[in-house]
């Protein structure tokens, strides 16, 4: 059978199965079960959008949502709007509520849920990377690249880490030899031409366990442009 999708009246995308070797009856408890934590899940949206305008202090209903979207799979029915519950609490420069903030960009970042201005505020947040927050934003930002003009600006992104401290270096490499590989094909572009190198360099001292992606990355480090 085709997929089958229950969603709410509202549009709330409840359940979904595709074809599965499974009885009928099987397929139809299954169906259920996943429409009834559907049913649970939004329940708990919905209560949270509702406590975020009718509360004064909003802190806990943001912490949870914090929580919420930190459980839920990459992509789950409802994570957009948990999102947004999350996002307000970058608008608070206090620095009572730096942890939380701290905490609603990680989870925005994880969840795939980011925008590009969560990743500005990132950006003004932790510019020289001491908590990690420029290299989870950069990461974000490569990921979302769809057109040129977004890979251009990616890798605008990239130079900002170059030169500091990484809290994961492994990403870090990952991004650098990436940037390389995707500028050393680009580099009769005039708005690419001579960048791979440094991100070949950059990649090469957090040290490369591959030796073979290690040498083509040399050699590119060794070009002129």
């Amino acid at each position: 059978f085709p997929t089958l999708v229950i969603v709410s009246p509202e549009g709330d995308e409840l359940a979904r199965l595709g074809s599965v070797p499974k009885e009928p009856a099987e397929c139809l408890a299954e169906l259920v079960a996943q429409r009834d934590a559907g049913l649970a899940r939004f329940a708990r949206i919905h209560a949270l959008e509702a406590a975020l305008i009718d509360d004064e202090d909003t802190t806990a209903t943001t912490k949870a949502a914090i929580e919420f979207l930190s459980s839920s799979a990459v992509g789950a029915p409802g994570n957009a709007r948990l999102a947004t519950i999350v996002r307000t609490s970058l608008a608070l420069d206090d620095e009572a509520r730096a942890a939380m903030r701290d905490a609603a960009l990680r989870v925005l970042f994880s969840s795939g849920e980011s925008l590009p201005s969560d990743r500005e505020r990132a950006f003004q947040l932790d510019p020289k990377n001491v908590a990690g927050l420029l290299e989870l934003a950069v990461e974000a930002e490569v990921g979302a690249v769809e057109t040129r003009q977004q890979s251009f600006a990616a890798l605008d992104s990239i130079d900002r880490l170059i030169g500091l401290p990484l809290v994961d270096p492994e990403r870090g490499r990952k991004l650098f030899a990436n940037a390389a590989r995707w500028a050393d094909r680009a580099r009769d572009d005039a708005a690419i031409r001579g960048r791979a190198p440094r991100y070949a360099k950059a990649a090469l001292e957090l040290g490369i366990p591959n030796p073979e992606l290690a040498k083509f990355l040399r050699g590119i480090a060794a070009r002129r442009n």
